[in-house]
């Protein structure tokens, strides 16, 4: 069966560098009896599908590819989307999903990418560090952000990512500064300051700090600055703020 599916697409190809293009393509031999899709993670196959408006029965060769992979990529969780014809009634859809970076709560809670392009929330996202003190006064999904101090956390986090997956790991919150990017880690949630730059060296100097050991975990480390760390005073424990509570009143 397979060996005669191949010899009627060589016949088909035949005839259509011969001329015969509109007779042999509107043969019922090329209905759409096939739509596969390759490359999901998190969308599945039947929207994607129908995104397309590619429907069972169309001819393979009076479809346009562009317009319907132009329909798929409107899909705000969507980075591209390629469509090819696999004769005699197939066609193949090969997409490629945005992968998100960090979370953001935007009156809804969104993943973002390293774009800024803004994701829908999925479950699998719950990992994911949380962007905070960033609030854009517009923003649709499936378009980048445009905010200055968004921007420099991402390009943090792309970085530590990358290069830093050992810090990466550990933060839960990100937010930033005037003149820092502000971590909050999980467990202690010690505060780090570091700069988009040059992420690698400053995760260094934390590899080496990790391994201190604190009398008291300090109110903020800072890692900005070259060949030095700059340690902030203790961090007020909860029941030295009871106390001066107490005081108070």
């Amino acid at each position: 069966m397979l060996i005669q599916k191949k010899t009627l697409f060589i016949v088909a190809a035949a005839l259509l560098a011969l001329g015969a293009g509109p007779s042999i393509t509107r043969s019922p031999l090329f209905k759409v009896a096939r739509i596969s899709v390759d490359g999901l993670r998190l969308l599945e196959n039947e929207e994607i599908s129908a995104l397309s408006g590619i429907a069972p029965g169309a001819n393979l060769y009076e479809m346009d590819l562009k317009d319907a992979a132009a329909r798929i990529e409107a899909h705000p969780m969507i980075r591209s989307a390629r469509i090819v014809r696999t004769p005699p009634n197939g066609v193949l859809i090969t997409v490629v999903e945005r992968t998100p970076i960090a979370l953001i709560n935007l009156e809804t809670l969104c993943g973002i990418d390293e774009e800024g392009v803004l994701i829908p929330f999925h479950p699998s996202f719950v990992d994911l560090p949380v962007i905070t003190g960033v609030n854009p006064k517009t923003y649709t999904l499936g378009r980048p952000v445009a905010e200055e101090g968004l921007s420099r956390c991402l390009a943090l986090l792309k970085d530590a990512r990358k290069a830093a997956p050992d810090l990466w790991d550990q933060i839960s919150e990100v937010r930033p500064g005037p003149d820092r990017v502000v971590l909050n880690l999980v467990g202690d949630g010690l505060e780090v300051w570091m700069k988009p730059e040059a992420v690698p060296v400053q995760a260094e100097k934390f590899r080496a700090l990790e391994a201190a050991k604190w009398s008291a975990l300090p109110s903020y480390i800072d890692l900005r600055f070259s060949g030095q760390v700059v340690v902030g005073p203790p961090k007020a424990r909860p029941e030295d703020e009871n106390k001066k509570g107490k005081l108070k009143k």
